[in-house]
């Protein structure tokens, strides 16, 4: 439940915070500042590396899922349980707080105590100066946006067969690297056509 920082220049190994649930997810979004979110907890926050200063991007009723930066566009991505993905601008934080939105999964059902596919994964790759965001699913289902014009627009649905634990976006091969849920497989999958290109069995 413990964030760190390490460097290995000088070998120093720093704490920055101490947190009371396991940190789910954390990302530098630049030389001073870090996103992190608590397992089963429905807040963003935003930490600072030169002091204890934390405050909440995003709080609400839903857990909070995954996060990823694009420190070159100042963006942030994040993702909760409600299936949502939102967009934050990083250089205008905390005072703009959503960018854009997009339903990306069914999400949890509060009514019916249930849950539907929720992200796990959130990637990127920049292919001819376009940006694509790669959101994978708790159900297998690995989706790539093209993010233009502080907007989301699905391009393509892959389907594979069990839960993601990883993605790897390949921006070179213009391909996306899967490893699913007790699996000794790793699938590679063709960005734009969606079709399985390549399958390794790690033995």
């Amino acid at each position: 439940g413990s964030i760190y920082t390490y460097n290995p220049g000088s070998e120093e190994l720093k704490k920055l915070r101490k947190c009371e649930m396991p940190v789910e997810s954390v990302v530098f979004l630049n030389s001073r500042l870090y996103a992190f979110g608590y397992y089963g907890s429905g807040e963003l926050l935003i930490g600072s590396l030169d002091h204890d200063e934390v405050f909440k991007v995003a709080s609400g009723n839903w857990d909070f899922m995954a996060v990823k930066a694009l420190p070159q566009k100042n963006l942030l991505i994040s993702s909760f349980g409600n299936g949502f993905v939102r967009v934050y601008r990083t250089n205008r934080l905390p005072d703009q707080q959503n960018f854009c939105s997009v339903k990306v999964s069914p999400g949890q059902s509060r009514r019916f105590g249930s849950w539907g596919e929720w992200i796990k994964v959130i990637g990127n790759m920049k292919i001819n100066e376009k940006e694509y965001i790669v959101t994978a699913g708790s159900h297998g289902t690995i989706k790539i946006w093209h993010l233009i014009r502080g907007r989301m627009r699905l391009l393509r649905v892959i389907q594979t067969e069990k839960m993601l634990e990883s993605v790897i976006c390949l921006e070179n091969y213009k391909m996306i690297a899967t490893v699913c849920h007790r699996s000794n497989e790793l699938k590679f999958w063709n960005m734009f056509s969606g079709k399985l290109e390549k399958t390794f069995v790690c033995v």
